[in-house]
């Protein structure tokens, strides 16, 4: 990553793009099914991909018939995650090596994830990341989705940014569509789990 740009602010995906997390997710799907006598079909990961986590489980509360209300399957779903943001993830290589070049030139940054909050700010201050960071923009804390815009011109505005000027790290189309959409420049992670091609909405 030394030869990769330096932006005049960056907004990062979490799982998937700073954190080896999707793990995480990929298994908690099935385990949560089968916690409740559910056998998980084989694509169900690919199914809820690009839905946050309470869009999960209002699809598998419909989709599978489950008894308990959206919030209380929510609860219990990032109860299982909980412990392996806390003490089990970590960052990719590439970021420990590109954020202290942000933090040497000023850069200022945000994250932006469907992720939970809580989770994500474990993962950071266990790892020492958590000064990186201006903003954590999530679902919870928003009211907005990452197939939205408006989340990444808010994390531009909590910034203090212009869009044109920020540069997004994100792993997902669809949120790369919606950083576009906003007039952000992205760079789309490539298949050795590092940011390559950089592309600007027009």
């Amino acid at each position: 990553m030394k030869d990769f740009p330096i932006p005049q602010a960056a907004i990062f995906d979490f799982d998937g793009t700073l954190f080896d997390s999707m793990w995480v997710w990929t298994q908690l799907d099935h385990d949560f099914l089968r916690a409740f006598g559910v056998e998980p079909p084989p694509d169900i990961a690919r199914e809820v991909e690009a839905m946050t986590i309470r869009q999960a489980c209002e699809h598998f509360r419909r989709r599978f018939g489950l008894a308990e209300s959206a919030d209380r399957l929510m609860e219990r779903m990032l109860d299982m995650t909980a412990q392996a943001y806390a003490q089990q993830i970590q960052p990719f290589g590439w970021a420990l090596e590109y954020l202290p070049r942000l933090a040497e030139r000023g850069t200022p940054a945000a994250i932006v994830t469907a992720g939970h909050e809580s989770h994500v700010r474990s993962a950071l201050v266990r790892c020492g990341l958590e000064n990186h960071f201006a903003a954590v923009l999530t679902p919870e804390n928003t009211g907005l989705t990452k197939a939205q815009p408006e989340i990444f011109l808010l994390a531009a505005r909590r910034m203090g940014i212009a869009p044109t000027d920020c540069l997004v790290f994100e792993d997902s189309i669809h949120a790369a569509q919606a950083a576009w959409a906003a007039g952000c420049s992205v760079a789309l992670m490539g298949p050795d789990g590092r940011p390559h091609k950089i592309e600007r909405f027009s």
